[in-house]
């Protein structure tokens, strides 16, 4: 990619797309924007997928070289066929943090185009803190070297040999055990990493951390689409069917409520698609969504293109630009 990206042929190949568009719309998912040492430096470093200086050069191609969209031109695309313009692109954000109003709000008006920006509503409006942040978080206070868990099964990590292994393991147990207690799950983490979790330290990270509802506010008067990640962020395949319908709709009625007007698409948590799994499609049908977003991979146009299992193309802190240039001019390459 990188002798590609130096000859030229990339950005001959965006350009060539002005004359023969490819059929294909890439939707774009971001997380954080900063350096992770910094904005998640108690929490979380890897939710950080981009840099503000590299999130501008990605804005100032897709505002160059495509038309980017928002989630009700996709719509009438699916609902009535009307066609979208060449080169349709999506910038869309995930969970809710406060880099999309602070950093990226700024730049996408800058360049004058729209963003989507996936609410996780429960964070939003309790000021609590992401699961996966606050399990970071006991881990880097945590001293111990050795922890042992028996909820939601024994576990023993060892923390002087591989702490990142034994956090990715704890993370691991919420995004894959069905119908887990998740408070229980936090509180008995706490315990064995003997770190003090209080509302005041949650509170304080929230309010460091998450955007505010005038924040999606003001977002939405800019232009800018503020759309459903579900209420909790639970991964929805873990979900006994109550639980599942509960973060569909109420998310989905909390944003109506709180921005006076209707909510059609939503994003699925930890990104998976849900390709072949029915019951999820019947309960986000049945939630009143018309839209779903997952990831990773590239949307082709045409009919066999599932409304609710948009793919996305996956950013990484350290995606090189050429790389980045090729994920978009090459999309049917598998990038």
């Amino acid at each position: 990619m990188n002798v590609l990206d130096r000859v030229g042929m990339l950005d001959l190949a965006i350009r060539a797309q002005r004359f023969v568009p490819l059929p294909f719309v890439r939707i774009v998912g971001y997380h954080r924007i900063g350096d992770p040492k910094v904005v998640a430096r108690e929490v979380d470093e890897g939710v950080v997928d981009v840099t503000a200086a590299a999130f501008e050069r990605h804005v100032a191609l897709l505002a160059e070289r495509f038309n980017v969209i928002g989630v009700d031109r996709l719509r009438r695309y699916f609902a009535n066929g009307e066609p979208l313009p060449k080169n349709p692109a999506m910038i869309t954000f995930d969970d809710g943090y406060r880099e999309c109003f602070d950093v990226a709000l700024p730049i996408l008006k800058r360049h004058g185009v729209p963003g989507v920006f996936f609410i996780s509503t429960e964070h939003a409006r309790e000021r609590r803190v992401f699961w996966w942040d606050r399990i970071a978080y006991l881990f880097k206070r945590s001293t111990k070297a050795r922890v042992e868990i028996d909820y939601p099964e024994p576990a023993v990590w060892n923390l002087d040999r591989d702490r990142e292994g034994a956090l990715q393991a704890a993370l691991s147990f919420v995004k894959k055990t069905f119908a887990l207690d998740l408070e229980r799950y936090l509180e008995g983490l706490a315990r064995a990493l003997d770190v003090p979790w209080t509302t005041e330290e949650e509170k304080r990270l929230a309010e460091q951390s998450l955007t505010r509802w005038e924040d999606l506010r003001e977002m939405r008067r800019a232009g800018m689409d503020i759309q459903s990640h579900t209420a909790t962020h639970r991964v929805l395949y873990t979900l006994p069917d109550d639980d599942l319908a509960r973060e569909l709709t109420e998310s989905k009625r909390t944003l109506e409520e709180a921005l006076d007007e209707e909510i059609i698409a939503i994003a699925y948590p930890n990104g998976g698609s849900i390709g072949g799994q029915t019951k999820i499609g019947r309960a986000v049908r049945a939630a009143g969504y018309e839209l779903g977003f997952s990831g990773t991979g590239v949307c082709r146009l045409g009919s066999k293109l599932d409304p609710l299992d948009l793919q996305r193309i996956s950013v990484d802190i350290d995606l090189p630009d050429a790389y980045w240039r090729a994920c978009v001019a090459l999309p049917y390459a598998g990038v």
